[in-house]
């Protein structure tokens, strides 16, 4: 399996501009918060690049969710089809070992360690985030992190705020008030 950093690494090297944020950014800077995906910010234009290479890394994109199951688009064709058409702003990719040969996954075949969510309609522009953003230097390329401010912004126009989201939201005031 494609660790969730090689993909970042396979990103950087490809020339496709990517900055982490959610959860993971939030332990970066020091949150308590437990997460288990990788939430990534790109660019609109880079989503086809990105969807060609969690394909070829063995990742699936989800496109819905039934009481029992995860709906997965079995190629990338028919990933960059849901995309356009649903306009959904973000894409959640999951790992599988072998290649599906059914769309309807049971929830107990899905591995939540290897979620990774791209997000690319966001209320600020990557290039923003990313000038913005901590570079951590990790297995010899860089990862950018969003920074605090850039966090604290994007929870707040969040129209579907969860109580997680709220904590977020107060650690992130907090660590920038107490900022020098």
């Amino acid at each position: 399996m494609i660790r969730k950093i090689e993909i970042l690494r396979i990103l950087h090297e490809r020339g496709v501009p990517a900055v982490v944020i959610g959860g993971v950014a939030l332990r970066i800077h020091g949150s308590p918060r437990v997460t288990h995906d990788l939430d990534v910010a790109i660019r609109s234009e880079d989503v086809a690049a990105v969807i060609d290479l969690m394909y070829a890394s063995g990742y699936y994109c989800a496109r819905a969710s039934t009481p029992t199951a995860l709906r997965m688009l079995l190629t990338p064709s028919a990933a960059k089809e849901w995309v356009e058409a649903s306009k959904s702003g973000s894409m959640t990719f999951v790992h599988f070992d072998a290649p599906l040969a059914a769309a309807d996954m049971p929830f107990s075949r899905i591995d939540i360690n290897t979620e990774i969510d791209f997000i690319f309609a966001l209320s600020i522009p990557v290039p923003r985030l990313r000038e913005n953003a901590k570079e951590i230097m990790f297995e010899n390329f860089p990862v950018f992190v969003a920074s605090p401010a850039d966090l604290l912004a994007l929870k707040k126009k969040r129209p579907d705020k969860s109580p997680a989201d709220e904590a977020d939201i107060a650690f992130l005031q907090r660590l920038i008030a107490e900022k020098p």
